[in-house]
């Protein structure tokens, strides 16, 4: 008797737990068809080292895209993170190009970083602009400030600590894919463990009630922008040491990308719905296509295409889930 009871607890539990990552579910099979389509189509798509360059690729927008994730839950936006990962990538670079020690300049990036993110909460909160417009003005500021750094001209860094950086590696992983890995499950765990979390999707779930019931909303959305926009510095880093160079064109073309990523992995665009791992899957599943358009030799303009349906198809998916929780 005791065993059918743990047994119909058990299925319930499971029950549950498949209702409450269905979006997550989803997507995720998405990925194993997708990469099982890949396998057949390409004898390369199977090998350890595709894989590791698969990883290695997202290491960025991964990264980039989690700090997204903990903004969005709050029902705001930040288009700026690419110019701003190019912005502060240039100025790293010209700083441990006269010298500064490498360490101190991984701080800078995150502290600029950190920063801009409360350039861009000011923006939202104090001045009410809406999020998406604020953003991209910064966007485009940053943008600039790359350009102009040094004329449009790329530098090249020659540093031990970025070359361990990009090349290195540690039990056979590279260190660029540990760095994604720590970035995002410390994020997940604060979103699902600490009152931080649990005030980001209140936030994002009903901001008037949080306000009531004396949550500081624009405080939240404060460190949410820190945090994207930390992130943003933390992918310059992983950016620079992955071509030991800084490119004012980095990212360039590539702003959606993040925002494509968090919509499938079950993000809701009202906020205060999705999950970390949720992106995360949604970063590797365009990562897979696009990886598998390369290896392919599909021309890279069919790769645009596709990442425009993807956005599209991201944000449908979102507009059908919602739909369907007010039924």
């Amino acid at each position: 008797m005791e065993t059918v009871q743990n047994t119909n607890k058990f299925i319930q539990r499971m029950k549950f737990v498949i209702k409450d990552y269905a979006s997550e579910i989803s997507i995720l099979c998405g990925l194993i068809i997708l990469c099982a389509i890949l396998s057949i189509a390409s004898p390369y798509f199977l090998q350890v080292q595709n894989f590791l360059n698969i990883g290695v690729y997202i290491s960025v927008a991964g990264t980039m895209a989690a700090g997204l994730t903990v903004v969005m839950l709050m029902g705001c936006m930040d288009l700026s993170q690419y110019s701003v990962m190019a912005a502060i990538g240039m100025m790293v670079a010209i700083l441990l190009n006269n010298g500064v020690n490498a360490i101190l300049c991984i701080f800078i990036a995150i502290a600029t970083g950190a920063c801009v993110g409360c350039l861009n909460a000011f923006a939202v909160t104090k001045m009410n602009i809406v999020p998406m417009i604020a953003t991209i003005a910064t966007q485009l500021m940053a943008r600039a400030v790359a350009f102009l750094s040094t004329g449009g001209k790329y530098l090249n860094i020659k540093n031990a600590v970025f070359k361990t950086i990009g090349f290195g590696d540690f039990l056979g992983v590279p260190i660029l894919i540990w760095v994604l890995i720590i970035f995002n499950v410390s994020l997940a765990f604060i979103l699902k463990n600490t009152s931080f979390g649990r005030k980001v999707y209140a936030v994002g779930g009903n901001p008037t009630a949080c306000k009531l019931s004396g949550i500081n909303v624009n405080k939240m959305r404060l460190v949410g922008y820190i945090i994207s926009g930390a992130s943003a510095g933390i992918a310059s880093i992983l950016s620079i040491s992955q071509v030991s160079a800084a490119l004012p064109t980095a990212g360039s073309g590539q702003e959606m990308d993040c925002v494509a990523a968090v919509f499938l992995g079950g993000l809701s665009l009202g906020g205060g719905k999705g999950r970390i791992v949720g992106t995360f899957i949604g970063v590797t599943l365009i990562a897979v296509l696009m990886n598998g358009m390369t290896l392919l030799s599909l021309d890279a303009y069919y790769q645009i295409f596709l990442k425009g349906f993807v956005l599209l198809l991201a944000v449908y998916l979102d507009q059908v889930r919602q739909a369907r929780n007010r039924l």
